[in-house]
């Protein structure tokens, strides 16, 4: 998930502040050059505008590298940050419509237990 991906950067930016850049660069290093990156869940996490910044800085590498990118999000594409949505804009979007799977087992286990 971004938000845990995110998590993992700041404690390597932490790091890196505290003098020990090899944690920070070797996250980073990975987002940037592995073969398939999925940001999964984009949005969810917390909008400081340092993680706009990081993720921009990731999506933007993989773009102008052309790297595959593969990201998920309950968004709306016009709900992500500007320069984000636009490099998501020139790949390739499928729209899923349907009830959030969470949701309907959520639904499903209510039920199971009010039967009990």
């Amino acid at each position: 998930q971004v938000e845990n991906l995110l998590d993992t950067l700041r404690r390597g930016y932490s790091s890196w502040q505290k003098g020990d850049p090899e944690g920070y660069q070797s996250i980073l290093g990975f987002t940037q050059n592995a073969s398939l990156l999925v940001l999964d869940d984009l949005g969810a996490q917390h909008g400081t505008d340092w993680a706009t910044s990081k993720l921009d800085q990731i999506i933007d590498y993989r773009y102008i590298n052309q790297k595959p990118l593969i990201v998920t999000s309950n968004l709306a594409l016009e709900q992500l940050p500007a320069r984000i949505m636009d490099r998501l804009r020139e790949g390739v979007l499928i729209h899923l419509k349907g009830e959030s799977f969470r949701k309907k087992r959520g639904k499903a286990e209510v039920r199971e237990n009010s039967r009990k």
